[in-house]
């Protein structure tokens, strides 16, 4: 199994994530204001995550069988969906965020 190159794949998607929200976050707040930072910053988590979490499932099933191969496929698909919508209607109906 390859491991090692998954968690430095993921560190690494992490890792740019982190060095350019800041700036990211900053422009945005000052076209935006303060409610699209916010925003932005948590979009970028939501996204981060789910990288972060298909590159590893992809690595994770890289050496299984075909059918095992497919089915992380499919259900990571269907889970990092089920994931961002369920986020996106969380931000939508929990909090005062611009919707658009």
């Amino acid at each position: 199994m390859i491991v090692g190159p998954a968690l430095r794949a993921g560190a690494v998607l992490a890792s740019v994530a982190g060095a350019t929200l800041p700036f990211s976050a900053l422009a945005v707040d000052a076209w935006g204001g303060r409610q699209a930072a916010w925003s932005t910053v948590l979009g970028a988590a939501l996204a981060t995550v789910l990288a972060v979490a298909s590159v590893v499932l992809a690595v994770w099933a890289h050496d299984k069988p075909q059918r095992v191969f497919l089915t992380a496929l499919l259900g990571g698909f269907l889970g990092r969906l089920i994931l961002f919508g369920g986020g996106i209607a969380l931000l939508a109906t929990a909090t005062e965020f611009p919707v658009a």
